[in-house]
């Protein structure tokens, strides 16, 4: 069964794309406009309350991702989307719709701040509540490292308890929950913890702020999310079929080398596939379907089936 945070099994025929699109959008939205909230109370004494913009923060995660997970896979940030769509886990293009869903719903949720928060306007500059900038004496590159190792954090978080086997099941957005408490707590006082590209881009858009250094925040986020994805690769396997060569411990590059194994040895006449297989012809059937669906999590695998079936 796939975790939480992996796309679930395909069952929306034409328009799952739209309706997982859609709850990723939601879901984003959700995370900045609540979030957003969040930092203002935040903000609004003579100094900062880092716990409450903290632990807010990780809430409002929380119940973003428990809102759309069973529908989406509960992404809601750029960062975990662009590492799982390298690892293999997503397809490209729908990864690249969730990309698109993430930012159209991060906008609408500041847009939801300007309605609902007093002394907020579109295009406001700077001082908007909810725009990322760099702390005191931060420089740019500074602020890359930050970024890049919060962004780490939170999608090693990701892979370890959502889609590396076994997942944590139903805990997993509590704890990614708690992932992204922690970085803020490390790195909030330093770039006001932006962590996803998504969230830092609605604000930027809305109020037209801190477009000097918003760049650095996403080239941060997702080169962090990249690298976390690239470390999970050879941590957890279920990768994409590209990195078995590097990497030939991954979960589908050992079923695979198996069948092939199994399906050699019955065209020699050595021996013949066990269990409910009943012939050769049967396992290149298996072989070859399997092959065509470039192991999309969505949709689980036959080989698996066939393993399972063995067992």
């Amino acid at each position: 069964m796939p975790g939480l945070l992996q796309a679930p099994p395909e069952r929306f025929g034409k328009t799952r794309y739209l309706v997982a699109a859609f709850a990723e959008f939601i879901g984003s939205g959700l995370f900045s406009f609540a979030g957003t909230a969040v930092l203002a109370q935040a903000t609004a004494g003579p100094q900062p309350n880092v716990v409450w913009a903290a632990l807010g923060n990780g809430l409002v995660l929380t119940a973003s991702l428990y809102c759309c997970a069973n529908l989406s896979g509960g992404h809601i940030t750029p960062s975990v989307t662009i590492a799982t769509m390298i690892t293999g886990h997503i397809p490209f293009f729908k990864g690249l719709c969730y990309m698109l869903a993430q930012v159209c719903g991060s906008i609408f949720g500041i847009f939801l701040v300007v309605g609902l928060i007093p002394e907020t306007t579109v295009g406001m500059g700077n001082n908007a509540v909810g725009c990322f900038h760099p702390g005191p004496g931060i420089t740019k590159g500074m602020l890359f490292g930050w970024e890049f190792v919060l962004d780490f954090i939170l999608v090693s978080t990701v892979y370890a308890v959502a889609i590396g086997q076994p997942t944590f099941g139903n805990v997993a957005p509590l704890i990614v929950g708690f992932a992204l408490t922690a970085d803020l707590f490390a790195g909030g006082a330093y770039t006001g913890g932006g962590v996803s590209p998504a969230r830092v881009l609605g604000p930027a858009i809305v109020f037209n702020c801190h477009w000097d250094v918003a760049w650095v925040y996403i080239l941060g986020n997702m080169s962090g999310g990249i690298a976390a994805g690239l470390m999970a690769c050879p941590l957890y396997g279920d990768h994409a079929p590209v990195w078995d060569k590097m990497m030939p411990w991954g979960d589908h590059h050992m079923e695979r080398e198996s069948m092939s194994r199994m399906l050699d040895a019955a065209e020699n006449g050595e021996q013949r596939p066990q269990g409910n297989i009943m012939s050769a012809d049967h396992l290149t059937t298996v072989v070859a379907t399997d092959n065509s669906a470039a192991f999309d999590p969505a949709r689980p695998t036959k080989i698996k089936t066939f393993a399972l079936a063995r067992g």
